[in-house]
């Protein structure tokens, strides 16, 4: 399970983006789980403008100051398709500040159907960018321990390969 999270490091807002994670062959969309809540929303501070003035407090004196940022939304996604014999996640996002960044609220859940190294190719499109971002994401999928079972024989021993026996 993994939260999405998108940073802007350019110079200006980027607007409609949309992120696409292709999920390799192997990994397995987990079922969603209900027990599991998102994040919380990060803080949203409003911008003051540079003439205000700052020898009293504005909201004391009756005056109304609006919020100069528009609000931004949340991340929505993921959303999967299936596109031939690959899944997608996609997330959207209407825009990101730069350096402002932004999380999934829900998570991108994930089975993997044997232990190994898995790379998730990403592309993220928005309307100020040429080309679209793209990169890999490196997956590795450690096996589980057994459970502990007690061993009661000597059979189940020589059995369980956890140990070599020699004899003499």
């Amino acid at each position: 399970m993994a939260y999405v999270r998108v940073e802007n490091t350019g110079g200006a807002t980027a607007s409609d983006l949309r992120l696409r994670l292709m999920i390799p062959e192997g990994l397995l969309r987990a079922p969603e789980s209900p027990s599991i809540t998102a994040p919380p929303e990060p803080p949203v501070f409003e911008r003051r403008s540079l003439i205000s003035p700052t020898s009293f407090d504005v909201t004391r004196a009756g005056i109304d100051v609006p919020s100069v940022e528009k609000p931004l939304g949340a991340m929505e996604g993921p959303r999967w398709v299936r596109e031939g014999d690959r899944l997608v996640a996609e997330f959207a996002l209407r825009a990101l500040p730069h350096d402002v960044p932004k999380v999934s609220q829900h998570p991108v859940r994930f089975i993997a159907a044997r232990p190994g190294r898995y790379e998730i190719n990403w592309r993220l499109h928005a309307r100020e960018l040429r080309e679209p971002s793209q990169g890999i994401l490196v997956v590795e999928a450690r096996p589980q321990p057994r459970e502990d079972v007690p061993i009661t024989t000597l059979a189940e021993l020589i059995a369980s390969a956890d140990v070599s026996i020699e004899g003499s």
